[in-house]
């Protein structure tokens, strides 16, 4: 049952399922197994299930624990085989996992708060470990989604300039370099090339999924209170940032193509988002 403000997930959960849907659509006249198109639908509805059922727990973030397991996730990715010489994926039973499209957002909400909190030497030293492991995988996309709002939240702090300017260079750099240097991976066309799947069936519904999924995190700057918008804000420019690189290269659509990474990375902030507004309404 959706109770006082828990109501607010429902726009969230609206806003990744009709591009969800636009990119089923777009699969079934590819005549994609429907074993693929039914998992990203079939998830969401499980993860809103969970996701309701964790709201009530009300549960408390530990940001350094979060900047941690995030380090110790990523970097258990160069563990093992990889594809081409990339290492982003985490392979359990049943699953492969991407593992930064589940922790990054809710990474980034940790180093907003732990620079509100004046834990600067965590964040700084944190910010560049994962940012060294995104390149390393490499990940260009991730990357570059990661370090536009962190630049942003370092440039914004209270942190010494010539700090914050200083490592805001080496994020910029990093990032120019990973672009330069793409990786050679495939694209999988129920994927990577799901847009294009979407725009064979209709140049209408490519436009409409294009604005859908431009439209997942700013539900968040409409939903959110003063006190969480500079975080929404560097939300909103991590999937706009991970959505425009799928035109660069050959990097996964969230929510429209198949992966639940991205989608449990998502209800993992949209859980931080909820709790976050009924601790502070």
């Amino acid at each position: 049952m959706i109770t006082e403000h828990n109501h607010r997930i429902v726009y969230p959960v609206l806003s990744i399922l009709f591009p969800c849907i636009l990119g089923i659509a777009g699969m079934i006249r590819e005549n994609v197994s429907s074993v693929i198109w039914i998992q990203n639908v079939a998830f969401i509805l499980l993860a809103t299930i969970v996701c309701l059922c964790v709201l009530k727990l009300r549960m408390k973030f530990n940001y350094k624990i979060i900047v941690f397991v995030s380090i110790l996730l990523l970097g258990l990715t160069f563990i093992g085989p990889n594809i081409d010489g990339v290492h982003r994926w985490l392979r359990i039973p049943l699953f492969t996992l991407n593992i930064a499209t589940i922790v990054i957002p809710i990474t980034i909400v940790a180093f907003y708060r732990l620079i509100e909190e004046k834990q600067y030497v965590m964040s700084l030293i944190g910010t560049i470990v994962i940012a060294v492991f995104l390149f390393l995988q490499p990940d260009a996309s991730q990357l570059l989604a990661f370090s536009l709002p962190m630049i942003v939240l370092l440039l914004k702090s209270k942190i010494s300039k010539v700090i914050t300017t200083s490592f805001s260079m080496v994020l910029l750099l990093l990032t120019l370099k990973s672009w330069i240097e793409l990786d050679s991976l495939q694209p999988i066309n129920y994927t990577e090339g799901i847009l294009t799947m979407v725009y064979d069936t209709s140049i209408v519904l490519y436009i409409i999924g294009i604005a859908s999924l431009l439209w997942v995190p700013i539900c968040f700057l409409v939903l959110c209170q003063k006190q969480s918008r500079n975080i929404c804000v560097g939300i909103t420019l991590y999937y706009w940032m991970m959505i425009c690189a799928t035109f660069v290269g050959n990097f996964p659509v969230p929510f429209m193509g198949y992966g639940l990474s991205p989608i449990l990375g998502f209800y993992i902030f949209l859980i931080w988002f909820i709790n976050d507004f009924n601790s502070n309404y």
